[in-house]
């Protein structure tokens, strides 16, 4: 688990000064909006995650410090061929990047996934290591699903899933090679852990790890990752073509099903013990929502929500058959326009969803923004109407 750093004055400074009230207002209406829930409660607040549990969201937008981490934005710049683009020079400008698309992440669980999460219900998962690392794969199956989904009906969310996501695999990456990273699992190990169970937890965080790279990371930054160790390369290697079904399956009981046929497949790795779960958590890079796959009292009322069915027919950065997928590409032409508010700006009011295909469409485009105070791409600068 990656460990934040003490932010600098500068860097306070920019976080004060964004998380306002008007902010996080304009925030939840974007949420409120996006997801099509209007009994929606956002927060803004200092916990270093952002997870939903069907009727809030939370974020902290210093999640993981990356809005001044200038190595990270920078690289994420380069990765995305950005050019000369704001978010490396200037922290405010990151903190409306991170926080939108960390925003984006949970309101796309509100629409897609099943609410509660039907393993924290599950009779055959009789111990707390096996449900956390069920908890573990499901988050990174359900993220890379509702992401594709996502893209492939709504227009314009490419861009802040990939810019986050290519942020999370860099700071994963330099974590991948950090000292803190063998110290930690060091610190965890000693004579009250068995060898055994010391394995289990370090090959599942391993093959988790590969699983995270394939499904969720940019795959030019594979070739830069760690070697993997073969025991977890030749359990990936067994259940990719459950992963490849599983993350473009419609429907949420379809998924679960996927999840536990790979979670049969790899039931060896799974450890036992407290201290071997511990190890196993220390090891895995922190992801967005991974609370709410989690057992949390935080969690134990959460809103109803049946998720719903789509049909994607390629991953965030991979086509359907798990090649990389180089040309970026706009969703299915379902968009939003949202009306002017005087007093929070654009971003607030009821929004109109249009269901033209695109060949019998006309596009034009739309001079306000959901963040007019940013500059980056809005979710709303394209609508669709029939032509």
């Amino acid at each position: 688990m990656i460990m934040r750093e003490i932010l600098s004055s500068e860097a306070k400074k920019a976080l004060k000064d964004f998380k306002c009230e008007k902010i996080r207002m304009r925030e939840e209406s974007f949420a409120k909006m996006f997801s099509g829930r209007n009994i929606l409660k956002l927060s803004l607040i200092d916990c270093n995650e952002a997870y939903t549990d069907g009727k809030s969201i939370t974020i902290d937008p210093a999640w993981q410090n990356i809005f001044c981490n200038k190595s990270i934005l920078a690289g994420t710049e380069r990765c995305m061929e950005l050019g000369s683009s704001p978010w490396s020079k200037d922290r405010f400008q990151a903190l409306c990047l991170i926080t939108r698309a960390l925003n984006i992440h949970e309101c796309l669980h509100l629409i897609y996934t099943r609410f509660p999460p039907m393993h924290l219900n599950d009779e055959r998962l009789s111990s707390l290591a096996k449900r956390k690392a069920f908890g573990k794969l499901a988050n990174i199956i359900e993220d890379a699903y509702i992401e594709a989904a996502g893209c492939f009906e709504f227009d314009n969310l490419e861009f802040y899933l990939k810019f986050i996501n290519t942020s999370i695999a860099l700071m994963d990456l330099n974590y991948a090679f950090s000292p803190e990273r063998k110290a930690g699992g060091e610190k965890l190990t000693g004579e009250y852990m068995d060898d055994s169970e010391k394995y289990k937890a370090t090959i599942l965080a391993e093959y988790m790890h590969k699983c995270l790279a394939y499904l969720i990371y940019p795959p030019s930054l594979n070739l830069s990752m760690p070697r993997f160790d073969p025991t977890a390369e030749q359990y990936f290697a067994n259940t990719k073509h459950l992963l490849d079904k599983a993350v473009l399956t419609p429907s949420p009981e379809g998924r679960y099903n996927a999840e536990w046929k790979i979670f049969e497949a790899i039931k060896d790795i799974i450890p036992e013990t407290d201290a071997a779960l511990e190890l196993f958590c220390s090891l895995m890079p922190n992801l967005p929502g991974a609370p709410s796959h989690d057992e949390n009292d935080m969690f134990s009322d959460f809103q109803q929500g049946h998720g719903r069915e789509c049909r994607p027919e390629r991953m965030l950065f991979r086509l359907k058959n798990g090649t990389p997928n180089i040309k970026s590409e706009t969703g299915r032409g379902n968009c939003y326009v949202l009306e002017k508010s005087e007093e929070y700006g654009s971003g607030t009011g009821s929004a109109h969803r249009l269901f033209q295909e695109r060949k019998d469409s006309v596009t034009f485009p739309v001079f306000f923004s959901a963040m007019p105070y940013c500059m980056i791409p809005s979710i709303t600068n394209l609508i669709m109407v029939k032509g």
